[in-house]
């Protein structure tokens, strides 16, 4: 609740005096600068189904044809089934798992907590809300840098999890490692 508003909502917005909150329905009272406040209505909604995804036919060649013809690229980035299922009802193109989960999720202070292990679960949890999403998984600082058979067994584990494809930072260095996953 937020104080001296007397409504659940802190996203209401308050109309001008004398006017009633279009959420809460409370009144405005000019002289006492407060909300009268009436009984608070709840609103509820149920999440959509994780089949409701509309991008479920998406793959890597849609991409480039949509790149291609102009057309942009949707994604969100995404760390949890709850989320995932919210977004599965969208159109989002895809969802990224991103190693900044290490801040927003995790609490850390860079990125460089994340790793394949932490990204997979991230993912897999991702996928479980998004059976039908195409999910990229964001490979973590220096899975990729310790040579091709590291990179490999690194998307390997994010393949598995369940994203169809992995994304990496930097064309610089990286480009053999690049071809190899993509062949």
């Amino acid at each position: 609740e937020v104080p001296g508003h007397g409504s659940p909502w802190p996203f209401a917005v308050k109309i001008a005096a004398g006017k009633t909150d279009a959420v809460t329905g409370e009144q405005w009272n000019a002289t006492s600068r407060r909300w009268k406040a009436t009984p608070t209505r709840t609103y509820t909604a149920p999440l959509p189904a994780p089949t409701a995804c509309r991008r479920h036919d998406m793959n890597v060649q849609d991409f480039i044809a949509k790149k291609r013809r102009g057309e942009r690229i949707s994604m969100v980035t995404c760390y949890d089934a709850w989320s995932a299922r919210l977004i599965a009802g969208t159109a989002i193109d895809c969802v990224l798992v991103g190693d900044s989960l290490a801040m927003v999720v995790h609490g850390h202070d860079t990125t460089l907590p994340a790793d394949s292990v932490m990204m997979a679960a991230h993912t897999a949890a991702v996928r479980r809300g998004a059976p039908e999403a195409f999910i990229i998984g964001d490979m973590p600082f220096l899975s990729y840098r310790g040579g091709i058979e590291r990179a490999v067994e690194n998307a390997g584990l994010l393949m598995q999890a369940g994203a169809n494809a992995v994304k990496l930072e930097g064309a610089a260095g990286n480009l053999e490692t690049v071809r190899y996953l993509v062949e």
